[in-house]
């Protein structure tokens, strides 16, 4: 980011398999402190991968914003990544 403004998505990994997109539930929307009016979807993916708050995810030609990244409650090393939808995509 220069000057205030925000550089074009660069492709950092690619192929990463994910679980299909799901509504979020409102216990999420409160676990991650989100309040946005927008539409948003959680998926889940194993931990191993670098996805931080802020990433662009891309989900069938669509771009979705990273909102929330956190360890998803499960004995399994994954993680939970609540998304929406970017407008204009």
């Amino acid at each position: 980011m220069a000057a205030g403004k925000v550089g074009v998505p660069v492709l950092h990994l690619s192929n990463i398999p994910i679980l299909p997109l799901m509504p979020v539930t409102p216990e999420i929307l409160e676990l991650y402190e989100l309040s946005s009016p927008r539409e948003k979807y959680v998926t889940y993916v194993q931990n191993s991968v670098d996805i931080q708050e802020g990433d662009v995810l891309v989900v069938d030609s669509l771009q979705f914003l990273v909102k929330a990244v956190g360890p998803w409650l499960d004995p399994r090393p994954y993680l939970e990544i609540v998304i929406e939808l970017v407008v204009g995509t």
